[in-house]
């Protein structure tokens, strides 16, 4: 057997397709420099009290918002650049599809105590919160979590960062970030707020990357795990639509309707795309347990492969 999760992964072959996180429209972003824990926020080297209004402020938004538009936590890093001098000010993001990133800097994370910060993951952000429109990007880099995302996460993070200085009023906002889920697809990253998430790139990609992402498009669609505003089929039907049609564009396919099909395990998904509308039939299909679930873990992952056929387009 191969001996990280991303060579087992890449030996049984295992598909991108629709392996994005599910269902998330806002991201709360946490800067936390310290060492982080194997849970992310959960087993944070925070407060115990700010750890819990931040978890209970998560519950409660994603209590009062509808299961298809949750929010993730996530905490985040930047490396500083040389001679760039320490800060105990902390910045928390919130990063909403469709929209631009709303900033908050606080002289520490004790300061979130103030915050309502489940109104504002509602949509009442505080008065002192700064808009900034451009794209953001998080490469996970939680070596806690897993080793391949240390590194292979860190390398492509370190490519990016040279094309993307800390600071930089115009480029890309760039952060390391804990775990996106599907460490054995390292390298991996999302842009927002567009939500497509990204597997197995390497140091190689980033140029190209950062030039796609710069231009307001998708990179390479084979690298493409799915979007994060989707649920699994949906994201599948979505990454088999764009990639039979080459579009680019974050938004030049939307979800307009889905049901259930014929059985648990098929659904019937429509998009819009291209003037036309288009009825895609998504199937799911397990695969033997023959995959590291994590590096260092005696567990074995089932592979899942999702089918997916047109039944017809219509203008």
């Amino acid at each position: 057997m191969s001996d990280t999760c991303t060579l087992s992964s890449l030996t049984a072959n295992e598909p991108l397709a629709a392996t994005a996180v599910e269902n998330v429209a806002t991201w709360l972003l946490i800067e936390q420099d310290g060492g982080w824990g194997k849970k992310g926020l959960d087993d944070a080297p925070i407060d115990d009290d700010v750890r819990a209004h931040l978890l209970a402020a998560v519950a409660k938004a994603n209590a009062a918002a509808p299961r298809s538009a949750q929010v993730r936590p996530q905490l985040v890093r930047q490396e500083q650049n040389a001679g760039t001098a320490s800060s105990e000010a902390v910045r928390i993001l919130v990063a909403r599809a469709g929209a631009p990133t709303e900033r908050l800097t606080l002289s520490g994370l004790r300061a979130a105590l103030d915050l309502d910060i489940a109104a504002w993951l509602q949509g009442q952000a505080p008065s002192s919160v700064e808009l900034d429109p451009r794209p953001l990007v998080l490469v996970c880099t939680h070596g806690k979590r897993d080793r391949c995302c240390a590194e292979h996460g860190l390398a492509f993070y370190r490519e990016l960062a040279a094309r993307w200085p800390t600071g930089g009023a115009v480029t890309p906002d760039l952060w390391q970030s804990t775990h996106l889920g599907g460490h054995r697809f390292a390298a991996t990253a999302v842009a927002l707020p567009d939500g497509y998430q990204y597997g197995r790139l390497s140091p190689a990609d980033a140029l190209a990357f950062a030039d796609a992402i710069e231009a307001g498009r998708l990179y390479d669609l084979a690298t493409l795990r799915g979007r994060s505003t989707l649920s699994a089929p949906a994201q599948a039907a979505d990454l088999h639509l764009r990639q039979s049609l080459g579009l680019h564009g974050p938004d030049d396919v939307s979800l307009t309707a889905m049901a259930r099909g014929d059985g648990n395990d098929c659904w019937n998904v429509t998009l819009g795309a291209a003037s036309a509308s288009h009825a895609l039939t998504v199937e799911r299909r397990w695969g033997p347990k023959s995959i590291m679930n994590s590096c260092g873990a005696p567990e074995l992952s089932v592979s899942v492969e999702w089918v997916t056929s047109s039944s017809n387009a219509a203008e």
